[in-house]
């Protein structure tokens, strides 16, 4: 009977409890690392997973781009600067997953001229500033965080991409922004098939191409897909002739032979020079930007750098020099991407020449 009782006065043990010794430990929050970061890595330390950022720490800080930006009020100021009063704009499309990225690239030719200008007194106040092209914008958040950045500039900024869904809903987000003066937009057109008639009237300040389709990269110069890059021979001659003087060209790619390709097209022309002074000047060799992202790390933080890494380049030229960071201090997706993934990067910005002087005769 006394079993009966002690039974019944027993508390119920639920199925799946367990006693404090067999109880799953907790993460102590306020643990510090007691060794520092591994070289070249993000020095932000994430209690959740007891160790460090697994990014690379973007040149000259200590910090990767994710975790820098956190250090800014700059989505403090876009939340600001967005009108709550304002309906929602939703972009019917029926491409609705924005958000994956491509699984293929998008084949340039299959994208027609354009017939006429873009009317440029309905996209910007004051259509007469000079203008800043980013060529293959994606989601054109380069180039709207630059305009954000330096909003003293008398500037007008274009993002050109073939992808009509990217054009279309940057657009629409852009209209949402309020308290801005209207100096950005986007247009959906192939910039080989329609650079003279895009700035037609314009005045050129800067053109971006970071990042672009690495189409026949690691294949040879002479791959078959080597034709539906951006830049060419023609192309860069194209662009020396509606660029003026002191106009800045700036390039990037994780490719080595893509960049090095985009370099030698530009100032082959004669038109394009290497700045030798000035916060554009480049410093570091490829083969010290390659050892610079080396993962140097504990065998317990490894990190695979060798994911999305691609094929080698076939291409390269060690004596030349490149940029050592971002010279804008403004990243692309695919800046942040490469921290991640800890893949080298070479960036360059070249200055439309002054026109040589006419011997008399």
């Amino acid at each position: 009977m006394a079993d009966d009782e002690g039974s019944a006065t027993a508390p119920k043990r639920h199925k799946g409890s367990q006693d404090a010794t067999t109880a799953k430990k907790t993460v102590d929050w306020s643990k510090t690392p007691s060794f520092p970061p591994p070289e070249g890595s993000c020095s932000v330390w994430i209690p959740r997973k007891q160790r460090y950022c697994s990014h690379h720490a973007t040149h000259g800080s200590t910090k990767c781009t994710t975790h820098a930006s956190l250090d800014t009020d700059a989505p403090a100021l876009a939340a600001a600067s967005r009108d709550e009063s304002k309906p929602e704009i939703t972009v019917a499309s029926r491409k609705t997953n924005l958000d994956r990225p491509l699984k293929r690239m998008l084949n340039p030719f299959s994208i027609p001229a354009l017939k006429a200008a873009p009317a440029w007194d309905q996209l910007y106040d004051d259509p007469t500033r000079p203008l800043c092209i980013d060529i293959g914008c994606s989601k054109g958040l380069y180039i709207r965080d630059f305009r954000d950045k330096h909003q003293t500039a008398a500037w007008n900024y274009l993002g050109v991409e073939i992808f009509e869904p990217y054009v279309v809903a940057a657009n629409a987000a852009e209209a949402q922004r309020d308290h801005r003066p209207r100096n950005l937009a986007y247009v959906h057109a192939n910039i080989n098939k329609s650079l003279e008639t895009l700035v037609a009237g314009q005045v050129i300040a800067r053109v971006s191409l970071l990042f672009p389709d690495p189409w026949g990269c690691g294949q040879g110069k002479e791959h078959k897909n080597n034709k539906r890059r951006v830049m060419s021979a023609a192309f860069a001659e194209r662009l020396a002739a509606v660029m003026p003087p002191a106009s800045e060209f700036y390039l990037a790619s994780d490719y080595e032979d893509l960049a090095l390709d985009i370099r030698q097209h530009l100032l082959s022309t004669g038109a394009f020079s290497v700045p030798m002074e000035g916060s554009y000047v480049p410093t570091m060799t490829a083969p010290a930007i390659r050892d610079h992202f080396k993962p140097n790390q504990t065998k317990d933080n490894l990190i695979d750098a060798s994911k999305g890494v691609g094929k080698a380049s076939t291409a390269s030229d060690d004596s030349l020099l490149w940029l050592a960071s971002m010279p804008l201090g403004v990243p692309t997706e695919r800046d942040v991407i490469c921290e991640n993934q800890w893949r080298p990067v070479y960036r360059l910005v070249l200055h439309r020449s002054q026109p040589a002087e006419t011997k008399e005769t």
